[in-house]
């Protein structure tokens, strides 16, 4: 269903939705679901949704979800969800996922994961996970960890393969099993094993 500019009146009976003003103008792909200003605007591909103003707005590719005021808003590729305000907003690079404000904002490549409020903003590495207040914010390397669970920011800029966790408490108590010495070092954040 969409609005016929042209002949002013809804069309019903279309391979795709379309509800808003600009919707899903230009080239939506069948079975893609637009709704609301200018969301799936321009070439947004088959099987995607975008739902809120300028989510999926401008080449959104193929099995993508983008819900949210500029969640995937431009260049969100193939199987990549993006869900809150401006999450994936920018260069959202395939299988990825960013849920919450600004989470995945710019430029989140492959395969990453950011959750949270401003997890992974900007150049999130592939194949690394954001998870907290400001887990990753800025430049996370590719394969790395991070965890975040204080009011300020925790970045993973370090060398590739990390875990970066914050806070981290002691407990003092050890239970069955085995055990391996671990560092974590109270600046970074950053956790290390020695097997």
């Amino acid at each position: 269903m969409y609005w016929d500019a042209t002949n002013k009146r809804w069309v019903v009976g279309d391979a795709t939705v379309r509800l808003g003003r600009f919707a899903g103008q230009t080239g939506q792909g069948t079975n893609s679901v637009s709704i609301g200003t200018k969301a799936g605007n321009f070439s947004q591909q088959s099987n995607s949704v975008a739902i809120g103003n300028q989510a999926g707005q401008s080449n959104q590719e193929f099995n993508s979800v983008a819900i949210g005021a500029g969640a995937g808003r431009t260049s969100q590729q193939t199987s990549s969800v993006a869900i809150g305000e401006s999450a994936g907003e920018s260069n959202q690079d395939p299988f990825s996922v960013a849920i919450g404000d600004q989470a995945g904002n710019i430029l989140q490549k492959t395969k990453s994961v950011a959750i949270g409020y401003f997890a992974g903003t900007s150049n999130q590495g592939s194949n690394s996970i954001a998870i907290g207040n400001e887990a990753g914010r800025s430049n996370q390397k590719p394969y790395t960890i991070c965890i975040n669970a204080t009011s300020s920011n925790l970045n993973a800029t370090g060398s590739t393969g990390r875990c970066y966790i914050k806070p981290l408490g002691d407990t003092g108590e050890i239970g069955a099993g085995t055990w391996r010495r671990v560092y974590w070092n109270d600046a970074t954040g950053e956790l290390s094993a020695v097997l």
